[in-house]
């Protein structure tokens, strides 16, 4: 079954049991005596017929495969017992991309397992610990630039400072993917939102609640709207405390509960100050980091294994319906 609503999403399935489909997907029923359903949605998956996919569409607002060209689009078919093969070897290398990611979620869930069992839950506090809200905290809370100083699209430059948008905030850290950059001249204007290693991002419009740590590779980049920074000032509040504090779902919760806004939600800096957070030793605090750093170098390693089985599994897939596997 082929996706033809918003095809550059690239669903495709093959049916595992019968059933039946929706307009927006397009049922292909192989003859088995010519074409392998795994080798043909592989076809249909790969970064070719997905490019060709990306231009042949109508509609702006739900964009659709144009049927016409799909139906006349020219896919390579070698022999049965040869797309048998192909799917073979692509099935195995998908299989090893699959549990890559699966390494990185459990390890993802992992931490916050961590986080519970030494903080217990983090709203009903149930572990005792001293509460003070934000505000009380040693916490420098600053936010991103807006209005008049916000940078214009002809602002943003191919490379220069980056300017960290929520969308770039990703596992808990600041991705690079779909930066936007301003000169340093710009960024000298903006006096707000300069970043040190070791911030906490948070984001208060939109997304309420999504956070992550910067490293060392983003200090001294700046921020948006949408972000605040919270900078611990002493070691009794510590970075990786505080993200995980955020991230934990019951957390994000009770921080949502001070939103504002009906068309755009936002979290106020004055709302953010009143929220109540526990304060555990800081010795907890410090074991905690140690175990969390050390899951973030596991997890740099494993995310970088993952691309590059992803770039193999791209490599093999161009290669098969090339004729050269």
């Amino acid at each position: 079954m082929y996706s033809k609503l918003r095809p550059y999403l690239n669903k495709v399935v093959v049916a595992d049991e019968a059933g039946f489909a929706t307009t927006e997907l397009v049922p292909l029923r192989c003859n088995p005596d010519e074409v392998h359903p795994e080798y043909l949605a592989y076809f249909l998956r790969s970064e070719e017929f997905l490019k060709f996919a990306t231009e042949v569409v109508a509609g702006a607002k739900m964009p659709r495969m144009v049927m016409s060209a799909f139906w006349d689009f020219q896919v390579p078919l070698p022999p049965l017992p040869e797309q048998r093969r192909i799917a073979a070897i692509l099935d195995q290398a998908d299989a090893l991309r699959a549990k890559r990611r699966e390494a990185l979620a459990q390890l993802d869930s992992l931490a916050q397992s961590i986080f519970i069992d030494m903080f217990g839950d983090p709203v009903t506090n149930s572990k005792g610990w001293p509460l003070q809200s934000i505000s009380e905290l040693p916490i420098q809370i600053a936010d991103g630039n807006y209005s008049s100083k916000y940078p214009s699209a002809s602002e943003f430059v191919t490379d220069g400072i980056p300017f960290i948008r929520a969308n770039n905030l990703n596992n808990l850290t600041v991705s690079i993917h779909d930066m936007r950059f301003i000169s340093p001249e710009k960024h000298k204007e903006l006096a707000k939102g300069h970043l040190r290693t070791n911030d906490v991002l948070l984001v208060t419009r939109g997304e309420i609640g999504k956070v992550g740590i910067v490293p060392p590779e983003f200090e001294d980049a700046n921020i948006n709207a949408q972000l605040v920074l919270l900078r611990p000032k002493n070691k009794s509040i510590q970075s990786s405390f505080l993200c995980h504090l955020f991230d934990d779902p019951r957390m994000n919760a009770y921080v949502r509960s001070f939103e504002t806004g009906v068309a755009l939600k936002q979290l106020p800096i004055h709302s953010l100050k009143r929220i109540l957070l526990p304060l555990p030793p800081v010795a907890l605090q410090t074991q905690f980091s140690v175990i969390t750093e050390q899951l973030q170098k596991s997890r740099k390693t494993l995310s970088m294994s993952s691309s590059a089985l992803d770039a193999l599994f791209t490599s093999l897939q161009h290669r098969a319906f090339q004729g050269e596997l």
